[in-house]
């Protein structure tokens, strides 16, 4: 009976695909060398993993391929998702990604697979009864739609360029987690003492705290949790500052100063801080 269910899903799913594009509008930043594909773009192909089920490849149509043609790597993006559907009730989607702290730069002339199904293509989905279910799920929801929008939003380069409207201001955010990284780490590397080395990381992460609803966990999850979708410039530096402390208190505990000293130095001391502003300021 599912079986049945599933196949007429995919059966209304490709006749609708005959009829109309699967995502009825895509905008890139074609203008700045940063574009936004279609996953049926031919240009699109090597970025496009091979889906694992006849469902992962229906939701394969309503990814995007962000394709970087600068000679930058990309550091920072988001893509806005709009969905109507029938009944004129509009819907929204947001993915986004820094290479700060962590994460890979979309390097110059290569191209990233964007959607809001995580692991999408690459069997991340599974083959559970829950999986597939999860999958059927997304794919009602897509096929209620009358029209699925992507926009890239904005783009940041590795020189510190902004480019795209930034319709939602997450530039503000950006900002905050590349200045907090910097200034806690020049802060704290300057001071020559053991001592003073663990108290001003114990106050940069007391800081972080602060920043905290008062009956919210004093942790590293909590605080990456909510600075990751703060866009206020002075709260997110505040948590993403605390981000970066917990981390190194951490290692204080577990190695000591000087060892953990030394790893912050490995980790940061090559790092380009770009200050980051909109193109042509």
């Amino acid at each position: 009976m599912r079986q049945i269910r599933l196949l007429s899903l995919l059966v209304i799913l490709r006749a609708i695909g005959l009829s109309q594009p699967f995502l009825t509008e895509v905008r890139g930043l074609d203008s700045d060398g940063v574009l936004l594909l279609r996953t049926s773009d031919p240009a699109a192909r090597g970025a496009v993993p091979t889906p694992q089920s006849e469902q992962e490849d229906a939701l394969l149509r309503y990814a995007v391929v962000l394709t970087n043609t600068t000679s930058h790597p990309i550091i920072a993006y988001y893509v806005h998702w709009k969905f109507t559907d029938s009944g004129g009730t509009v819907r929204h989607g947001l993915v986004k990604d820094k290479s700060f702290p962590g994460g890979n730069p979309i390097a110059p002339h290569s191209a990233k697979l964007l959607s809001l199904d995580n692991g999408i293509g690459a069997g991340a989905f599974g083959f559970s009864q829950r999986s597939q279910d999860r999958m059927d799920q997304r794919l009602r929801f897509y096929h209620e739609q009358r029209g699925i929008e992507a926009s890239l939003e904005l783009v940041v380069l590795d020189d510190g360029t902004a480019v795209g409207p930034d319709s939602e201001g997450w530039l503000p955010h950006f900002r905050a987690w590349m200045d907090a990284e910097r200034d806690f780490v020049h802060t704290v590397l300057a001071e020559n003492s053991v001592m003073s080395f663990r108290q001003r990381v114990l106050d940069a992460r007391e800081q972080g705290f602060d920043a905290l609803p008062k009956d919210a966990p004093k942790s590293l999850t909590r605080l990456g949790g909510l600075g990751d979708w703060e866009r206020d410039y002075s709260r997110c530096y505040q948590l993403a500052t605390g981000f970066f402390a917990v981390q190194v208190a951490e290692w204080i505990d577990q190695t000591g100063e000087d060892a953990a000293k030394r790893r912050l130095l490995l980790i940061t001391g090559s790092k380009h801080y770009p200050e980051l502003r909109r193109k042509g300021q």
